[in-house]
């Protein structure tokens, strides 16, 4: 019997540690998804911004033969496409993604449902573009014979003389037309749902986020009630030894905080394992250094509630300790004596003796004669 006691008390205290460690981890996950507040203020401090403007503009110099094209103008286009996507743009596109997938998290969309249409960011951007190029032909001397034919390049950012055969309105509709037709910005200017695809497919037909967020949203509340129903448990099975009760608990929170601390300085472990996850994906490589920094800023955070909980707990543990100790300290109470009550004596009165049957009455001494 005191085997199966054992045993019992054994996977109870397991369970209780479990609870108690998942209780911290997925309230402090919880905390951290379950609005869409905390993740915009993350995408906004990654500095995803400076990555699209930089990836952006090597793709509109890809479009327009790069290697032809000075570090000063890819430095003019870097600062025309800021003018057409600000970050007011981004920001407020940015939020209504994510504002969208919340919606479908919650299950009150069947999809997330939004879309971004790029068309007007893409139109001034060959606008701008179109009038540098023009202006910049303009201030260009003309052409010799000589210098004709050595011209290597008809690039119009790469021309260093005008040719005759190349009108000023020549140059600017051509790269408006480069960069229009072009994959600058995104392919088709609309950005919705549908466009960011794993294996061919939707990332939200990938897996089941309404079910896998609903789970993050109750699981809190079940770890918490794991460990209280552990706990009744635990107290039932060792009502008759108390001290045991403590020393368990005591145990069982003790080990709980230390495994938290442990995790938590594994943050910096997990953040290596998800960079060279990142690595391995060439499409979302490019954005490295925000996705690097939108993964430490969303660990820090998690690892900053967790660990308030691993002081919490180890109090707890000390506190039961303590309590063990001051009820073993305590001396055992005597059993209390019974004591006879003496009446008092009233005068004339002869007092009978209790049991008179068991008092023998005195026989007088013979007298030897």
């Amino acid at each position: 019997m005191r085997l199966i006691k054992g045993f019992l008390s054994v996977l109870l205290g397991l369970a209780l540690i479990i609870g108690l460690i998942g209780l911290a981890l997925s309230f402090s996950l919880h905390s951290a998804f379950s609005s869409p507040t905390h993740l915009e203020t993350w995408v906004k401090s990654s500095n995803f911004y400076s990555d699209v403007i930089n990836n952006t503009t090597n793709d509109v110099g890809v479009s327009l033969e790069s290697s032809s094209i000075d570090t000063a103008t890819l430095s003019l286009i870097r600062g025309d496409l800021i003018q057409a996507f600000p970050v007011q743009q981004f920001t407020a596109d940015t939020n209504k993604v994510i504002d969208a997938n919340y919606l479908w998290l919650e299950g009150k969309s069947s999809i997330p449902n939004f879309n971004i249409n790029l068309s007007q960011t893409k139109f001034d951007l060959a606008n701008r573009l179109g009038n540098y190029t023009q202006s910049r032909y303009l201030a260009l001397p003309k052409c010799t014979l000589a210098e004709i034919a050595k011209l290597n390049s008809t690039n119009p950012l790469a021309l260093t003389c005008q040719i005759p055969s190349i009108s000023p309105s020549l140059v600017k509709s051509e790269i408006i037309t480069l960069v229009e037709q072009s994959k600058v910005v995104v392919k088709g200017n609309i950005i919705d749902a549908a466009s960011f695809k794993t294996s061919g497919q939707p990332y939200y037909k990938q897996f089941n986020g309404p079910q896998i967020y609903s789970r993050l949203k109750i699981a809190p509340v079940a770890f918490a009630l794991m460990a209280l129903i552990t706990l009744v448990f635990l107290l039932l099975l060792n009502y008759r030894k108390k001290s045991l009760f403590f020393i368990t608990l005591s145990l069982c929170f003790a080990i709980s905080g230390l495994v938290l601390i442990v995790v938590s300085s594994l943050s910096s472990v997990l953040n290596n394992k998800l960079d060279s996850l990142i690595n391995l994906h060439t499409n979302i490589s490019a954005y490295k250094v925000s996705l690097d920094n939108l993964i430490h800023l969303v660990l820090s955070y998690i690892s900053s509630l967790t660990i308030w909980f691993s002081p919490a707990y180890i109090l707890i543990a000390m506190l039961l300790l303590g309590i063990y100790f001051r009820t073993r300290s305590m001396p055992a109470a005597k059993p209390a004596v019974a004591t006879k009550t003496v009446e008092p004596a009233v005068p004339g009165v002869v007092k009978q003796p209790e049991n008179p049957t068991s008092v023998q009455a005195k026989r007088p001494r013979r007298l030897i004669q």
